[in-house]
């Protein structure tokens, strides 16, 4: 049996090649050098008794545990600084994810973007010391998270609203509904 390689993709995510953060439209996110997304957690019940051969932890579908995203600064900047006492946050990060494609010997670029908001809850204002970053960080409680791949909604999380999607699949239409939400 033959096979032609040119009918398969084989299309491998490398890196980020670069990013950048944006409120409103507005660049005024420099200096940061990183962003850290925390875990989904799901929001969990214990259950037992009759039928249960022991104790089941059950998600509650949709339903998560504190979402922190952290921002890392090279150097304290007026935006980070504006950023404490939980003040509101928004901002759209976005990013190029450089992939390979080896059936094609090419690159191929991806946009991914991050939207998040929420309140600054901590800001660390990390080591004054010459010639080198102080890396200072922010933490943002994040009730709205969404993240798109090439313009396409793949997950969103709207902790105000009861949204969750996934895939533009709304996971908790029904339980607005059953709530009076709809």
């Amino acid at each position: 049996m033959r096979f032609n390689i040119q009918r398969f993709s084989n299309i491998v995510p490398e890196a980020i090649t670069n990013w950048r953060v944006y409120t409103n439209g507005k660049d005024d996110w420099v200096g940061a050098t990183s962003l850290e997304i925390g875990g989904l957690s799901t929001k969990t019940v214990d259950i037992s008794g009759m039928g249960l051969t022991g104790e089941v932890s059950a998600p509650i579908e949709g339903h998560f545990e504190s979402i922190e995203l952290t921002v890392n600064w090279r150097v304290p900047t007026a935006k980070a600084l504006g950023l404490v006492g939980g003040a509101a946050a928004s901002l759209e990060a976005c990013a190029d994810i450089q992939q390979w494609d080896a059936s094609k010997s090419e690159y191929v670029h991806q946009q991914f973007k991050v939207t998040a908001k929420g309140r600054c809850k901590n800001y660390e204002g990390g080591t004054i010391e010459a010639m080198n970053s102080t890396d200072a960080s922010t933490t943002i409680e994040t009730t709205y998270l969404k993240y798109e791949v090439d313009n396409k909604t793949v997950l969103e999380i709207d902790k105000y609203n009861s949204v969750f999607k996934v895939n533009g699949v709304d996971k908790l239409t029904t339980v607005r509904k059953n709530i009076g939400l709809s």
